[in-house]
């Protein structure tokens, strides 16, 4: 187990606990933590004051050094019509797959649909990246763009009611409605829908006939007599998942 803290003269603390008496104390000045310097943690003054009894004992076992720095992440969660993400402005980390998957746990992560990453881009004023909760790289989200708009106008990224959004399905052009200082709604143009030939896909033996459209993701339309009556989540997964 490793955590981070603060320890009680103002210095970053990192504290790894190695066996069920024994830890390592990672000790950092930091600047920033001057001005409140007995804000610890009790946590990880239990862990101070265990590390200075295991030195006194052992002093080359419980030597102080640094370990395992983490980075604190910042992200806005937000949603549109029940479809959230969360939300991060700058480059995406080379673990965005396991990321992701950890973040997105609905029960010990943050809890979301998955997460989009805002950054800048050449070829429009901001470019955005979908990861599912499953890790996978999604092209694009109609409720997921919506949110973006609103994120980068009311963080003062941008102070342009009409903006453009690069993504992996092409442009998107987003107009944003703005009430005292703070986007209200979100608009966004999604372009020309594209239909395919009809395909039937077997599920659990039962024979479902499909229209796949796609509005920059792929959607699977199907035409049903009661949609309250279907099992819709049974069968979307599985549809969602057919090759």
């Amino acid at each position: 187990m490793t955590l981070s803290g603060i320890s009680p003269d103002g210095r970053l603390v990192e504290a790894a606990e190695i066996s069920k008496n024994d830890f390592f104390i990672g000790v950092q000045f930091h600047p920033e933590f001057k001005s409140r310097p007995n804000k610890a943690h009790p946590l990880f003054k239990s862990f101070i004051e265990a590390s200075l009894k295991q030195k006194q004992k052992n002093p080359k076992k419980a030597d102080f050094k640094l370990i395992n720095r983490r980075k604190i992440m910042h992200f806005t969660k937000m949603h549109g019509l029940g479809n959230d993400y969360l939300y991060v402005y700058g480059e995406v980390p080379e673990n965005i797959e396991e990321l992701s998957v950890k973040l997105s746990d609905r029960h010990f992560g943050a809890g979301s649909d998955g997460m989009i990453y805002i950054s800048p881009s050449s070829v429009a004023d901001f470019k955005m990246r979908i990861f599912n909760s499953d890790g996978s790289e999604a092209k694009m989200c109609g409720n997921g763009i919506r949110c973006v708009g609103k994120y980068v106008y009311d963080k003062g990224l941008t102070d342009k009611k009409e903006i453009t959004v690069e993504t992996l399905s092409g442009i998107k052009k987003l107009f944003l409605s703005v009430v005292y200082g703070k986007v209200n709604s979100v608009s966004v143009d999604m372009g020309k829908a594209e239909s395919y030939d009809k395909k039937i896909i077997d599920v659990k033996g039962r024979k479902i006939s499909v229209i796949p459209v796609s509005v920059g993701n792929p959607h699977a339309v199907t035409f049903v007599e009661n949609a309250e009556a279907e099992p819709i989540f049974e069968l979307g997964p599985i549809i969602e998942k057919d090759k």
